[in-house]
């Protein structure tokens, strides 16, 4: 402990350091004029000694985190939230080496592993700590080091209302719209990860936020990008079909703008986004307790909807579970 307790400290006192640093790193690109610099790069070349520093300390934290007994390893993770190594460690981020990132990143993972066992929650408490990843997320230098530490936490279940109640979906939503294929697909691993992983919580967030949250994502589905779209339809199938999310779902299916959106989706040229929305709109269709708004829209477009379904079939399609719902679909459309 005492050992662990010499490295976090002498971490902290480097770190304290960094963000003049990375000011330092920012202004040497400003007035150079270098187009696309590295930041990581500048701020090594101004000092060197400190970045190394920086990195030894953390893989001999690393070292000891991975090395030590399980009851040494929370004492040492204890010692490193204790003296909030962790926030300067995602606040000094863009300033790091190259392998410093890689390093900070594994050391955050590890203290997150051990779960409850350290108190976590008083980290992600630390507003400031959610909003530096999230906006590290966004970076693409320092990117998949803030989305590795902020699915570490993801992935604690004592910390998933924290998140939720921190708008972290919201944020991740934003993200996932990135033109950016790497942080969009990131992004909406860490959504789904958020929502499907503790699926109680998040039914009862989706529940709380639902016009807020599906006005936001919603959006996702009529950006231009193929990627964006598809991943947006599975991910929102996913949700609308499990057991946990049955209040979300009756709530969405029995939204007559939400049935249009999802009608209008297969508009789209793409044969496989146009069945991603199949594979949505038949929620609608199959609902026994829809509206009467709901059943008048489908009724009125029942032709049209029926002569485009019948066009999947056209198209060879040899799933015998899609044909299957195809067929149901199409014979529950012909009955109203």
């Amino acid at each position: 402990v005492s050992s662990c307790q010499a490295l976090a400290e002498n971490l902290d006192k480097v770190l304290q350091a960094m963000p003049a640093l990375h000011r330092l790193a920012l202004s040497a690109r400003t007035f150079s004029g270098i187009a696309g610099s590295d930041v990581s790069a500048q701020a090594a070349s101004s000092c060197p000694s400190l970045l190394l520093l920086v990195h030894e300390q953390l893989d001999s934290v690393l070292h000891e985190l991975r090395t030590t007994t399980s009851s040494g390893a929370v004492n040492a993770a204890a010692l490193l939230l204790g003296m909030n190594v962790l926030v300067k460690l995602v606040a000094c981020l863009e300033a790091l080496s190259f392998e410093g990132k890689k390093c900070a990143a594994r050391v955050f993972v590890e203290v997150a592993e051990l779960g409850p066992r350290v108190r976590l929650d008083k980290l992600v408490s630390h507003q400031p700590l959610v909003e530096m990843l999230l906006a590290g997320f966004g970076k693409p230098g320092v990117f998949d080091h803030s989305a590795a530490m902020l699915q570490s936490l993801i992935k604690t279940p004592e910390l998933h209302v924290i998140l939720l109640d921190a708008g972290v979906t919201f944020e991740l939503m934003r993200l996932a719209a990135e033109a950016n294929f790497e942080i969009s697909c990131e992004a909406f691993f860490s959504l789904r990860e958020l929502l499907l992983k503790n699926p109680v919580s998040a039914a009862k967030f989706l529940m709380e936020s639902f016009s807020d949250f599906f006005k936001q994502y919603h959006s996702l589905l009529v950006v231009e990008s193929y990627t964006v779209l598809r991943q947006a339809e599975r991910l929102l199938g996913e949700i609308l079909l499990q057991q946990a999310f049955w209040q979300v779902r009756i709530a969405y299916i029995n939204n007559e703008n939400f049935l249009r959106i999802h009608m209008n989706l297969f508009r789209l040229t793409s044969v496989p986004l146009r069945l991603e929305a199949f594979h949505l709109f038949k929620i609608f269709v199959a609902n026994s307790t829809r509206p009467s708004r709901v059943t008048n829209i489908l009724r009125h477009n029942s032709d049209r909807l029926i002569a485009l379904l019948q066009t999947f079939l056209g198209e060879g399609h040899e799933d015998e579970a899609f044909c299957t719902d195809l067929h149901t679909v199409i014979g529950l459309l012909r009955s109203l």
